[in-house]
């Protein structure tokens, strides 16, 4: 049998099918993608494909690879980490100039040309031993997957600024989302580090990379207890050391301010995805993203150490 798309130009199996336990889906591939799925099976299946007892997990083939997208905006660096996940990674397409997060994304599930894609998005520096290599389950609910970055300015290494593997048809259909998009939906951590998080090119970037993650954790933290949650916003807001530290701290002592300014208003949280909105509220505050003035910082520093 000729499987095209596949590692494996040919196939050659022969399933049982004389009893019901016999009677398996048989996975031919690693992630699930190509099965042979028995009649008997429709009747169990509910969530997911789990769901039915006889499953037979051959892993024959691997699966086709998931389309690679770069998503960049105004990033001061994006050249540079274009150039070197395009050098290893020839096959990747980059998106360039959408305004906010979630059209960007919206726009990268409409230019995929598989059911996932990877995005990488500009400020990171692809990790050299990130390859590309995982494949989701099929057998599963349609989820995203989120792996690790790596932050040299405080330490912290989870989800945030690290490759998202998005599912097309989530991205495209999603209605309703929190002050995370990622984590709105049905989704995995996978704990393999996929990138190094460079996001302190200048005081503004740094600054509005802080101020978006820690008033998404301010909420985690405010929602449900959590010690994880709990521990990283205490570093977002204690710790930095290296090019524009300060900014980064102020920007995340900026974000939890402005989430209990406005933890009750939905629609004024989202803004954090909006960029033109950003940086009107960073002028609000410093004067000049270009140029910011060092005297509103100290103001600022001194109202947070009064909380």
């Amino acid at each position: 049998m000729f499987v095209p798309g596949y590692h494996t130009p040919s196939l050659d199996y022969d399933p049982a099918l004389w009893r019901q336990k016999m009677r398996n889906i048989v996975s031919l591939s690693h992630g699930n993608s190509l099965v042979l799925v028995p009649k008997d099976a429709q009747s169990f299946i509910d969530v997911q494909v789990y769901d039915y007892p006889y499953i037979d997990k051959q892993n024959l083939l691997q699966d086709p690879a998931q389309d690679i997208i770069f998503i960049s905006y105004d990033e001061p660096n994006a050249d540079a980490n274009w150039a070197i996940l395009s050098a290893k990674f020839p096959q990747a397409r980059r998106l360039h100039g959408i305004e906010g997060m979630e059209k960007a994304l919206l726009k990268a599930a409409e230019m995929s040309r598989t059911k996932w894609y990877y995005a990488v998005f500009a400020k990171t520096e692809l990790h050299p031993s990130f390859d590309f290599e995982f494949r989701p389950d099929l057998f599963q609910q349609p989820k995203h997957y989120i792996f690790h970055a790596e932050n040299p300015l405080n330490g912290l290494n989870y989800g945030h600024m690290g490759v998202v593997l998005y599912n097309c048809d989530t991205v495209k259909n999603i209605t309703e989302f929190g002050i995370d998009y990622t984590m709105s939906a049905l989704h995995e951590v996978v704990p393999k580090v996929s990138a190094v998080a460079r996001f302190n090119s200048n005081p503004y970037q740094t600054w509005r990379t802080a101020f978006r993650e820690a008033g998404k954790l301010a909420q985690f933290c405010d929602e449900k207890d959590n010690i994880e949650n709990s521990y990283r916003l205490s570093v977002w807001t204690s710790e930095a050391e290296g090019s524009h530290s300060e900014w980064c701290l102020q920007g995340a002592r900026d974000g939890v301010l402005f989430y209990q300014a406005n933890k009750e208003n939905k629609t004024q949280l989202k803004n954090a995805f909006n960029w033109a909105w950003l940086r009107e509220y960073f002028t609000g505050l410093y004067k000049n993203v270009d140029d910011p003035d060092l005297n509103d910082l100290q103001h600022r520093q001194q109202l947070w150490q009064q909380q």
